[in-house]
């Protein structure tokens, strides 16, 4: 009997008996079984503009107010969002995604550390821990815990982080020949790794199907050492980083080239999930709920180098997964001119908007009519996207509400 087949019948006996209240536990824990947690984190600071949100009205804005690079023409649609030309080898995959805009995270810029803390965690102030390592505290199963290419950060979860890198190296030393006898600290860590040689054994074939003969570099490795260790149960949760231009200088063309390297390596990763099987004849893409972001979006107009600056006043995320509905777009953003704002610099700033319909607020004078959407938000509505109890998931707090409009099932 597998383990479907055990919950199945359990869940029988147990409607008959005044054991009755278990059930929940059991449904949650063979949800958290069957489906994974990927964060992809293009670190650096992107220009949504490129990507998530571009500019979409006929009518161009002063140059010097909002820099934008692209022409009309270049945009492409799928579904109800618009993107943006560095997502073109997107393109044949975001039937599956949506877009969450106008992420308000602070209203000046405390640098990269405390934004990426605030988009991994939904709270800047090094209170919750990372998204990708809150997950593993609803995995019943043993595994290594969350998989990353960079520090996690735990706060008071008990939970365990193991780099991607090693892995490959780790899966060639668990080997029987490598038990040690007798006690002590080593052994008990070593004998324990050990029951995960089975598992071991199945992420190599997995790895080795995907990365095949042809040439890889360092980002196919890595990608493939997740989608590996997710079908292998190694791992059910990780965070791979890649990068964009940090470009305070000469961001035309070169912000736009970097972005789109990193949409393109996202794009071969969905192919290797898409390319492995998972449970009841679907593939582990259809099991897995990916979040990407940056730590923050950039300035709209050029500054004296040529370049955009960090701008924590809206940040968008492009999400996917079995609780999310596809091809949507929720919240929105506006340029703010010289001519009218305060400081007299140009910015870019979400907008308020209606969290049931996603529709974001039309006018200025109604914006309290609508909720600025915060990366706390965007936890609250990842956790209810994958069924989680928000009593156990300290990213996003019992009370804070999701952004319905973009969940499959309300």
């Amino acid at each position: 009997m597998n383990r479907r087949e055990f919950i199945k019948s359990t869940g029988t006996l147990l409607a008959a008996s005044s054991f009755s209240s278990l059930l929940p536990m059991l449904a949650r824990a063979a949800e958290s079984n069957d489906q994974y947690l990927l964060m992809y984190e293009m670190a650096g600071g992107w220009d949504v503009s490129l990507s998530l949100d571009p500019w979409l009205a006929l009518d161009r804005p002063d140059q010097s107010d909002y820099f934008i690079e692209y022409s009309q023409s270049e945009l492409f649609s799928v579904g109800n969002a618009v993107y943006g030309p560095a997502m073109i080898d997107m393109k044949n995959v975001l039937a599956d995604f949506s877009v969450i805009r106008g992420i308000f995270l602070a209203p000046t810029d405390s640098g990269h550390s405390a934004a990426l803390g605030m988009m991994r965690s939904g709270n800047g102030l090094g209170k919750h821990a990372d998204l990708a390592l809150a997950f593993t505290t609803f995995d019943n199963e043993k595994t290594l815990g969350a998989l990353s290419t960079g520090v996690l950060f735990a706060g008071e979860l008990l939970t365990t982080t193991f780099s991607v890198d090693d892995l490959p190296a780790l899966q060639g030393q668990i080997t029987d020949s490598s038990l040690i006898s007798g006690g002590g600290a080593l052994a008990k860590a070593r004998n324990s790794r050990l029951e995960l040689a089975p598992k071991f054994k199945a992420f190599g074939d997995v790895r080795s199907q995907l990365i095949s003969n042809s040439e890889s570099d360092s980002a196919t490795n890595r990608m493939a050492s997740v989608v590996a260790a997710f079908k292998s149960g190694l791992s059910r949760s990780a965070l791979l980083e890649s990068s964009v231009t940090d470009s305070h200088s000469n961001h035309e063309k070169e912000h736009l080239a970097s972005q789109k390297k990193s949409w393109a390596d996202l794009a071969r990763l969905i192919a290797m999930l898409k390319k492995i099987s998972s449970v009841d004849g679907q593939t582990l893409f259809d099991r897995t709920t990916i979040v990407v972001y940056s730590e923050f979006s950039r300035t709209p107009a050029l500054n004296s180098a040529k370049g955009k600056d960090h701008n924590p006043l809206m940040n968008s995320v492009l999400v996917s997964g079995p609780g999310f509905r596809k091809g949507v777009t929720v919240g929105g953003s506006r340029i703010v001119g010289r001519s009218i704002s305060k400081s007299g610099m140009p910015y870019h700033v979400g907008v308020p908007c209606d969290l049931t319909t996603g529709v974001p607020v039309a006018s200025h004078k109604s914006f309290d009519q609508g909720t600025m959407i915060t990366p706390e938000h965007v936890m609250a509505t990842i956790a209810d996207s994958m069924g989680l109890d928000r009593a156990r998931f300290n990213c996003a707090q019992p009370t804070m509400p999701s952004i319905k409009a973009i969940l499959s099932k309300p």
